[in-house]
């Protein structure tokens, strides 16, 4: 069963630990490029150094979002197994592993819905310049990353929306899943769906937003009650709005660079993760932030 705790820590922190691996017989790998390395299954325990954030031309201005986050100059650690199996206090950042959640709402290729989305204030606000400057990066870097990561048919400058649209409904979400009954308890938990839909987009409404709510299956729990500006108190998980191929840099969901402030997430790897990483192409993971602070 495919399970990643990943861990940030301090160099002191991350020392240590790594000393503690080794005496136990386990050597974490290095990551020197990609940054979503450790998550492949074949790797047990490894490691995201601060400079590799930089090393690897393809994905450097994608991942120019860590160095203006709260984790800029902490190494990354992920391991299969929980430290505390090896001893070591540490808590982790979030737990990913495979789900079986589907979107039953997803802007597909909806011009509209997704500006929008890529236009939001919150994710504007929180965004790095680099990331949005792909004018600094050169055609030919921009076509041996089409290439490398088996894209066609679109350009460099239209996926960029899509990038945008993604990663802002995990800081302002349209579409996300969230328990109905949460929002309206008399409805009882097995309202009819029809009622279910209706209340919740009353109350986004009413709320002045127009979102897009989505049921996990039976077997996927919910997320965290939340208060935002951009969502109120509600119980969301956000999603991955697209397939693989129109979505980037998803390790900044996976390590919570992005969405943070959500308890639970559902992340379709990238093409760099799922041809890296060996993560699996169009399937949502479930994202649980501090999975070691009460039930999941």
């Amino acid at each position: 069963m495919y399970k990643k705790y990943t861990y940030w820590l301090t160099e002191q922190d991350f020392f240590q630990a790594k000393a503690r691996l080794e005496s136990e017989g386990v050597s974490p790998k290095e990551t020197r490029k990609a940054v979503c390395l450790p998550l492949s299954p074949k790797i047990p325990v490894g490691y995201v150094p601060p400079d590799a954030w930089t090393r690897f031309d393809l994905c450097r201005r994608q991942l120019s979002w860590y160095a203006v986050s709260e984790f800029a100059g902490l190494y990354l650690l992920v391991s299969e197994t929980p430290l505390t199996t090896f001893g070591l206090d540490f808590s982790p950042e979030t737990l990913i592993e495979k789900s079986k959640f589907k979107p039953k709402r997803l802007p597909k290729k909806d011009p509209d819905a997704i500006k929008k989305l890529a236009d939001n204030q919150a994710f504007r606000t929180r965004c790095p310049s680099e990331f949005l400057d792909i004018a600094s990066v050169e055609k030919s870097t921009q076509s041996r990353w089409l290439k490398t990561m088996g894209i066609r048919g679109t350009t460099y400058e239209e996926l960029l929306v899509e990038h945008c649209a993604n990663h802002a409904n995990f800081i302002a979400p349209e579409y996300f899943s969230e328990n109905g009954s949460a929002t309206d308890p008399k409805m009882g938990p097995r309202k009819n769906r029809e009622q279910e839909t209706s209340s919740l987009e009353a109350t986004a409404r009413a709320e002045g937003h127009d979102r897009h709510e989505d049921s996990a299956s039976n077997t996927e729990t919910e997320a965290r009650k939340t208060k935002t500006p951009e969502t109120g108190t509600r119980s969301i998980a956000p999603y991955s709005i697209a397939k693989t191929a129109r979505v980037c840099s998803a390790c900044l969901q996976f390590f919570n660079i992005i969405g943070r402030q959500f308890r639970e997430k559902y992340v379709v790897p990238c093409p760099g993760a799922s041809l890296f990483a060996g993560m699996a192409v169009n399937k949502y993971y479930r994202v649980l932030t501090h999975p070691d602070q009460g039930p999941s």
